[in-house]
């Protein structure tokens, strides 16, 4: 019954999860085509357009979150409330939705930061998965050779697309500061996985792989905030790939969001689950079956709207609204500014590209260098 209970719980606490991620994602959308076709729709200050739909989405989650300290909010209220927090911000002065602004360039830091972790965690898993559906991990399983094809294909493939990437940013992309971050993103990554590859480490190909593949992403990014014209090269204005472009973005953006809400320390544990290993830690013994079950005609509409996601996650998801912003914008912070092609918006793409690699790195040399500790 009680693994029962918790399959139901894990359930629905998915589909909230989805729920809340359509959410995002609406507004996502809204804000990416007003920022790029508000010239069209004869919007003024598409800069602050986009930073006070991502202040909706900020106080949305941050109500709930306030309310899952507590009680769960029913959908009834939750979809007006969405509504009215979209809207409402449209009626603030400039002046409010600037100083927002500047706060969320320090809060999309922050879910940057916590995005990059999430990205080296999954990295792991998806190696972990492999190496388990190959039978590798249990020496007294039997092998897998059809797990092991694409194991390797997942590795060459990666590696040869992050080559071909790095010869792309080579052509297209001549200054030398643009030569130095290419060389860098080369150089670093090739020693990342051959660490990973040999035998001190022996953490396998594909974790590197797929870190390899996101430090050109992010400094191909880099490159094009490049704000000299002469270094990079025209922009396409194909109106097909800039549409697709929009909905990669806004999808990638939703996903990271609610991704990173699940690898957040304690970001989904439910309340039953905290009381009872609260009870177990402190040497209490947990209610038993019997008792919980004469108490149900008294307490079962309270557990009815017992919170299904903590407050965790949607504090996760307040940072993700800030970091929409910011990653919209290119990280302008007035109705002035575009900052599309900035150094600022170019160095912190670059310098988000080191911690990467710099946190990756550590992951594969702290079991050395502090063999005392246990890294499992």
């Amino acid at each position: 019954l009680v693994t029962i209970c918790d399959t139901l719980m894990v359930t629905v606490a998915s589909r909230a999860k989805f729920q809340h991620l359509l959410l995002y994602f609406f507004a996502t959308i809204l804000a990416i085509i007003f920022h790029a076709y508000g010239d069209d729709m004869w919007i003024e200050e598409r800069t602050l357009v986009v930073y006070r739909l991502a202040f909706g989405l900020f106080l949305f989650f941050a109500v709930l979150g306030v309310f899952a300290v507590w009680i769960e909010t029913p959908w009834l209220i939750r979809t007006p409330l969405y509504i009215a927090a979209i809207i409402i911000p449209f009626f603030f002065p400039d002046g409010s939705i600037e100083g927002f602004a500047h706060f969320c360039a320090v809060a999309g830091a922050v879910f940057l930061v916590i995005q990059l972790l999430v990205l080296i965690s999954f990295a792991y898993e998806a190696n972990e998965f492999f190496l388990g559906a190959m039978g590798l991990d249990n020496p007294s399983g039997q092998e897998q050779p059809q797990w092991k094809c694409l194991y390797i294909f997942c590795c060459v493939g990666g590696v040869g697309l992050s080559l071909a990437g790095i010869g792309l940013l080579y052509e297209n992309y001549t200054c030398d500061l643009a030569s130095a971050f290419i060389s860098i993103t080369l150089v670093v990554c090739v020693l990342l996985t051959c660490l990973s590859a040999s035998a001190v480490t022996n953490k396998g190909l594909l974790t590197p792989t797929l870190v390899f593949l996101y430090s050109v992403y992010l400094c191909w990014q880099s490159l094009a905030s490049e704000p000299h014209a002469e270094c990079r090269p025209e922009s396409n204005g194909d109106t097909a790939s800039v549409v697709l472009g929009l909905m990669i973005t806004a999808v990638s953006l939703s996903l990271s969001c609610v991704r990173t809400s699940d690898n957040a320390p304690s970001a989904l544990d439910n309340h039953g689950k905290d009381d009872q290993l609260s009870a177990v830690l402190s040497g209490e013994n947990p209610a038993p079956a019997p008792a919980a079950a004469s108490s149900t005609s008294s307490s079962a509409g309270q557990e009815l709207y017992q919170p299904i996601l903590s407050w965790h996650f949607y504090a996760v998801m307040c940072l993700g609204s800030c970091y929409m912003g910011v990653l919209v914008t290119s990280w302008a912070t007035d109705a002035n500014d575009e900052g599309s092609d900035s150094s600022a918006n170019m160095w912190v793409k670059i310098v988000s590209q080191w911690v990467t690699l710099v946190v990756y790195g550590w992951t594969l040399v702290a079991p050395i260098a502090c063999p005392g500790r246990d890294f499992s």
